[in-house]
């Protein structure tokens, strides 16, 4: 058996480090993507605001804007939906407001704070109102994911 002294390191350890496991949470976990390997984001942010404010106002199911956003963005649209549902059960028939009108989305503004990030504000116009949409974009899988999404 070789004697070691303090300062050198038994081959056992060296031959580890070289060929150390990784976890699958390293290889099989969501991976950033750069810029140049995503999709125009004001674009991708125009098309969710549209669909969302739909999922909000009750005229399309959640689940179809599901793997556009983040798990946390999704179950909190799922929360705010689920209220409007049982608020609007609440309400006499014909105090009950209509269905989503015609609306327009607009406007975009936006910047990219560092690589594979998107934060942007769309706004959303009505016959009687105008709402603004605030979005954080986040590459990952060389697609855009929101990771916060409010409506104003």
């Amino acid at each position: 058996m070789p004697k070691h002294d303090g300062e050198s390191q038994p081959e056992e350890n060296q031959d580890s480090e070289k060929f150390r496991s990784i976890s699958s949470n390293e290889h099989f976990d969501p991976q950033p993507s750069r810029r140049f390997e995503l999709p125009d984001p004001e674009l991708f942010a125009l098309n969710l605001t549209h669909r969302a404010y739909e999922v909000l106002q009750g005229k399309r199911d959640v689940g179809q804007i599901a793997r556009w956003v983040t798990d946390d963005v999704y179950h909190a649209m799922q929360q705010n939906v689920l209220a409007r549902q049982r608020k609007m059960s609440l309400l006499p028939q014909g105090e009950r407001p209509e269905k989503v009108g015609a609306f327009t989305v607009s406007a975009l503004h936006g910047g990219a704070p560092r690589e594979g990030i998107f934060e942007t504000c769309v706004l959303v116009r009505t016959k009687k109102t105008i709402r603004s949409a605030a979005i954080r974009l986040e590459g990952f899988d060389r697609r855009w994911r929101a990771s916060a999404f409010t409506l104003l």
